[in-house]
């Protein structure tokens, strides 16, 4: 899954422009948004041996359902992630907290 993440971080940043000036996500929002779509993707991967085409269009939606809960736009997020890209220990930084959060959920599941 952290390969996932890392993957959209290298096309972002392939893709993007200058943002220095463009508004992001804060970091400890942004932390949750990607402890939801961490999740998001684990049950894309559980869910596409059951159907793919039906696993990526509930994919999407769930992307929509995420930046929609979280009162963000797709560009902002791709913004965010294109920004932190750029600054390589933030983003280490931001995806443990990220895996320490899901841990941790995990953990309260099972006690």
């Amino acid at each position: 899954m952290k390969l996932n993440l890392l993957i959209i971080c290298l096309v972002l940043i392939s893709c993007s422009n200058n943002i220095s000036s463009v508004e992001i996500i804060p970091k400890n929002k942004f932390v949750q948004i990607l402890q939801d779509i961490h999740i998001m993707e684990a049950n894309y991967d559980i869910n596409k041996s059951k159907g793919e085409k039906r696993a990526k269009e509930n994919l999407n939606s769930d992307y929509q359902k995420i930046f929609l809960n979280h009162n963000i736009t797709k560009q902002l997020f791709n913004n965010t992630m294109s920004y932190y890209s750029r600054k390589p220990n933030q983003l280490e930084e931001i995806y443990d907290l990220t895996l320490q959060k899901i841990s941790a959920e995990k953990d309260s599941q099972y006690d």
